[in-house]
């Protein structure tokens, strides 16, 4: 039996917090179950919720606390903390936790950075944006010195990130538990859009989608659905939805995004920046959708089929891709969501991730 390390600076539970927790949470139920890997699972942090304590401890072998400390005494961890000296290899959850690598004797730690920092505000040109890009830039040539891998979810993000990583960057997908896909037979919405819109680039997606192409798209198909579904809507947003309530749903945080996809007809993602890969892709094609989308979207993604994921150039590509895709016969719309899961089963189910990359990452 494998023994690994995690350390991180919150627990993955629940699964569905966001992003990095479910990545995680399903990449140690899948080594679990796939491997019967013994894991200890390290947290610096005051964690409030005893529910979440008790129900993630039941997924690893060992559970331990220790307290936060500001992230730039970096340098006097190894006073505040006792020194563990680790032969498994230790897993670092995210960038922040990477911080803690100090306390552990290993030659063996690897860095779970998903995404590059830099690398996402390097593409936005606000003040504060180039601001953080300089923070950033300073924080990864410092902390990936001290790690064996650094993961990250997007070749993108390797590419540019290269010579902080020295080269020790690698390219790791993201998976998706398929399980949670609700499929249905009933379709409400002829348009979907996901995603936390506190998250700028979702908002600005929408927003800008919403300003260009849904009066087209209204006066096109006068009972279309177009739904966005995600925490933190915009108010401009809303806006829309006030406009033409027969029309527009936005629906603020729901109990269940994957039901709204299972009621929809056509994925929608005019992402205009970022970085990493998008858990609202796989989500989509677990679903069964097809889908239309900027390149931008699909970073992280290969080999995906350019007759179920249609890539636009710009806003009115966007639109001639969803008019074409809406004129299509909903039969022919489902073969091409069904071609999108079977891409999504066959590469980014966590089965293919852990049997793919983390065998040879952790050694299985």
């Amino acid at each position: 039996m494998k023994s690994l390390t995690f350390v991180s600076n919150n627990i993955p539970y629940p699964p569905d917090r966001d992003g990095n927790t479910e990545n995680i949470f399903h990449l140690i139920k899948a080594l679990k179950e796939e491997f019967s890997a013994s894991i200890k699972f390290i947290v610096f942090s005051k964690v409030k919720d005893v529910e979440a304590k008790k129900k993630f401890g039941h997924y690893v072998d060992e559970l331990i606390f220790h307290k936060p400390t500001i992230k730039y005494l970096y340098l006097f961890y190894p006073i505040f903390y006792k020194i563990v000296k680790e032969t498994n290899p230790i897993f670092f959850c995210n960038f922040n936790s990477g911080y803690y690598q100090k306390i552990f004797n290993s030659s063996n730690k690897i860095l779970y950075s998903a995404d590059s920092p830099t690398f996402y505000y390097s593409k936005r040109k606000d003040l504060k944006s180039r601001i953080f890009y300089w923070k950033y830039m300073v924080e990864e040539t410092i902390l990936f010195q001290g790690f064996k891998k650094i993961i990250f979810v997007s070749e993108l993000d390797v590419i540019f990130s290269k010579k902080r990583t020295r080269s020790k960057g690698i390219y790791v997908p993201i998976g998706y538990n398929a399980e949670r896909a609700v499929l249905s037979q009933q379709k409400e919405y002829d348009l979907i859009f996901s995603g936390n819109f506190n998250y700028k680039p979702n908002h600005e997606a929408a927003e800008f989608f919403l300003s260009e192409n849904a009066e087209k798209l209204i006066t096109r198909f006068p009972k279309i659905k177009l739904c966005f579904v995600g925490r933190n809507p915009s108010q401009r947003m809303k806006n829309f939805a006030k406009k033409y309530p027969e029309n527009i749903v936005v629906t603020g945080e729901v109990n269940s995004v994957e039901e709204y996809l299972g009621k929809s007809r056509i994925f929608i993602s005019p992402l205009q920046s970022g970085s990493g890969m998008k858990n609202k892709i796989l989500q989509a094609m677990a679903a069964q959708l097809p889908i239309v989308c900027t390149i931008e979207s699909m970073s992280g993604f290969s080999k995906f089929n350019s007759k179920s994921v249609l890539l636009a150039a710009d806003m009115k590509d966007i639109l001639d891709k969803v008019v074409n895709l809406l004129e299509t016969h909903s039969e022919q719309l489902k073969q091409l969501g069904k071609l999108n899961q079977e891409y999504f089963v066959e590469n980014y189910s966590w089965h293919s991730v852990v049997t793919n990359y983390y065998v040879r990452i952790f050694d299985l």
